[in-house]
């Protein structure tokens, strides 16, 4: 959806597509930073160093970007299931 498709549509689903994708993103905070922790630990990454100077950093942001992309679209996916009644 483009910015110009977006303005024409009206507000109820303006503030539906909003709604949607602010819960993807507060969603799925947690379960990308509890992934990202066990993995740094899992890569014998420490804590107070930066990733890119890490042997296993790249591997580790990879994983990270992709985690959060899929934690965020279970998140919208499941938002939607719900407001459309799949769970009720």
């Amino acid at each position: 959806m483009n910015f110009e498709n977006y303005n024409k549509l009206k507000k109820k689903y303006k503030f539906y597509f909003s709604a949607i994708v602010m819960t993807g993103l507060i969603a799925s905070t947690l379960p990308t930073w509890e992934f990202s922790v066990w993995f740094a630990n899992v890569l014998n990454i420490p804590a107070d160093v930066s990733v890119k100077d890490q042997e296993n950093g790249y591997i580790w942001f990879v994983a990270f970007l992709g985690v959060a992309v899929l934690n965020f679209l279970l998140a919208c996916v499941l938002f939607c299931a719900t407001k459309s009644g799949h769970f009720s």
